[in-house]
């Protein structure tokens, strides 16, 4: 009888540790699959929650490296159904791979020492330091992004390839930028949005606008028909060798010929004109209808911008 009791009685403690882990891989999952990061950010973050709240005295909730072990499991289950929804093979990026390998291989076992010989009160703080600068890091960027979004007016608006104004006679769809937070989640909202809308271009991000508009005094006198190729030229060699290469609808490298960027642009002569002539190239390379940037300094080319695209500029957010 009280070898029984004592186990129901340890199986009823071990009741609120299962909901508050529960609710934490929740809160957890969902973070991750908003954001495509901060899985165990939220998961920490709500587990130390439970900790301050008592549940370590009352109800015998583990330590610190048990949860960094829970969450490790979650993170198994989530990731697979992730990846399987983000389109890897048109989204995989080496540039991230060659870069969170190395860190990995080098992460792993010195997380393996600092866990074995670091006290888990210790680790309780650094993990409470971490969470919270991360957490005020975030919330100072959509600060940023919400101010920006307000002093440009930018119009935040459904993506669809509806038809937004007219250029040489002809009628033209809208074009999107999008703009975010923090760089992953701009990738991942810019992936998002061109898996699920095939008539909207989706190229890797170059930065056109953020590299050439500091340099661009140095091109001279963008009305000189000379200087104006040269612009032309080095915007086409600066996208064709961008880390991510830009690829036509066969996966093969996209080549841009300077001279119908040329007849594209018409006759304006601007950078901008020169960055839409090479975003509708992609796109035409595409066979799609109109294209979507993501690009991190939108705000600073806002007026640029309206004047190149008129109502046809939307921003997504």
């Amino acid at each position: 009888h009280y070898y029984i009791t004592n186990n129901l009685s340890k199986m009823a403690v071990s009741i609120p540790v299962i909901a508050h882990f529960a609710a934490s891989t929740f809160f957890g999952n969902v973070a991750f699959s908003a954001m495509g990061f901060g899985m165990a950010i939220c998961f920490l973050f709500v587990y130390q929650i439970g900790a301050l709240a008592g549940l370590t005295d009352c109800c015998g909730l583990p330590g610190l490296k048990y949860a960094v072990f829970i969450q490790t499991i979650a993170m198994t289950v989530i990731q697979p159904i992730v990846l399987w929804n983000v389109n890897l093979r048109q989204n995989f990026r080496w540039d991230l791979i060659l870069t969170m390998v190395p860190m990995q291989l080098v992460g792993a076992p010195l997380g393996q020492i600092l866990q074995a010989y670091t006290p888990s009160e210790v680790l309780k703080i650094i993990v409470g330091v971490v969470t919270i600068a991360v957490a005020a890091w975030q919330a100072f960027n959509l600060w940023r992004a919400w101010r920006t979004a307000r002093q440009n007016n930018y119009e935040m608006v459904e993506v669809v390839t509806a038809e937004g104004g007219e250029a040489n006679g002809t009628t033209k769809s809208n074009v999107y930028f999008v703009v975010g937070s923090q760089k992953e989640d701009s990738d991942w909202l810019q992936g998002l949005i061109g898996d699920r809308n095939p008539q909207i271009a989706s190229p890797p991000a170059a930065g056109i606008l953020e590299h050439f508009t500091p340099i661009l005094e140095s091109f001279g006198d963008l009305t000189d028909e000379n200087n104006f190729k040269t612009l032309i030229n080095s915007v086409c060699e600066f996208v064709e060798s961008n880390p991510i290469p830009w690829l036509d609808s066969s996966k093969n490298p996209l080549s841009f010929e300077p001279n119908s960027i040329l007849k594209m642009v018409g006759e304006s002569r601007t950078l901008t004109a020169v960055f839409a002539a090479v975003m509708d190239t992609y796109a035409e390379a595409h066979n799609c209808k109109t294209w979507l940037c993501r690009s991190e300094g939108t705000g600073e080319h806002h007026e640029e911008l309206k004047k190149q695209f008129g109502n046809r500029l939307k921003y997504v957010h």
